[in-house]
């Protein structure tokens, strides 16, 4: 039987999250194994460990744990970890570090202890506004909150290309207002808009052309590409300007120019925006 406890957890993280051998549980875990660190309560037995590794392929493509380091002192061992998880339906790959702490006997793991970046996982996931750990933990530069710019970057990636809706409530503030012409809609109504141009398009890409950034206002040169069920694309370009506070959107107006769209898909006749603006 081997006493490198280190080696074995690195042997365990690369069989049971790599390559997805339910055998190394049953042969590595001990039928009364605790794991402290991953809820607001210990999970406790083998079997429950098993349930939830087994949901993550639901979740993930791929769910990757390693060592980076780690020592031990008799059946005691503590490891210095990065982990990296790709969501299902999604070209993201996350990526989080930890340290963890085990206790094993003949050869089983009967106890780890595991604290993981997961706030700073959530964030850039989308699921929680950037800055958040940093505000909650009043750490150095928490007055500092991601770049007007990249967050409209995360915003056309995370909400459009990936169509995280975890990601409208993470960018958009509570009472956010995002205009169109002379109407306004709320978070809700944005979200049904979304829902209405996802069920139209089988892909969205937004890119930023251009951007200019003063105190909490953006002003963004933007273009959209959009792909129908057929496989033809469409390009859209337009104006948007927007308040960020709190690395949070909080209004948004969009200007674009979606004549020529309609009028390449046959809802408006071609050249009608000449014509209407042509003097009689």
């Amino acid at each position: 039987m081997s006493n490198d406890y280190v080696g074995l957890w690195k042997r365990f993280f690369r069989e049971v999250w790599s390559e997805r051998r339910e055998a190394t549980i049953d042969e590595l875990i001990a039928e009364d194994f605790e794991l402290i660190g991953v809820g607001p309560e210990p999970m406790r037995g083998r079997e429950s460990f098993r349930a939830w590794w087994k949901q993550f392929p639901e979740r993930f493509d791929s769910a990757t744990l390693e060592i980076v380091d780690g020592c031990q002192e008799g059946d005691m061992v503590s490891v210095r970890t990065k982990g990296t998880l790709c969501p299902r339906h999604s070209s993201q790959e996350l990526t989080f570090g930890g340290v963890a702490v085990a206790w094993l006997r003949d050869g089983q793991f009967i106890r780890t202890w595991e604290a993981w970046d997961t706030g700073l996982l959530l964030e850039c996931s989308g699921k929680v506004a950037a800055g958040t750990v940093q505000k909650l933990l009043n750490l150095p530069g928490a007055e500092t909150t991601e770049d007007a710019c990249a967050l409209w970057e995360r915003w056309y990636r995370q909400v459009w290309g990936e169509r995280s809706e975890a990601a409208i409530d993470a960018m958009l503030a509570p009472d956010a207002k995002l205009w169109a012409g002379d109407a306004a809609m709320d978070v809700e109504g944005f979200k049904a808009l979304w829902r209405g141009v996802l069920k139209r398009y089988s892909s969205v890409k937004g890119t930023i052309l251009h951007s200019v950034c003063e105190g909490d206002w953006i002003s963004v040169q933007s273009e959209l590409e959009l792909t129908d069920p057929t496989g033809t694309v469409f390009r859209v370009s337009g104006q948007q300007r927007a308040i960020v506070r709190e690395g949070r959107f909080s209004e948004v107006w969009d200007a674009w120019s979606w004549v020529p769209h309609l009028e390449a898909t046959g809802e408006l006749p071609g050249g009608a925006l000449q014509r209407f603006l042509a003097p009689s």
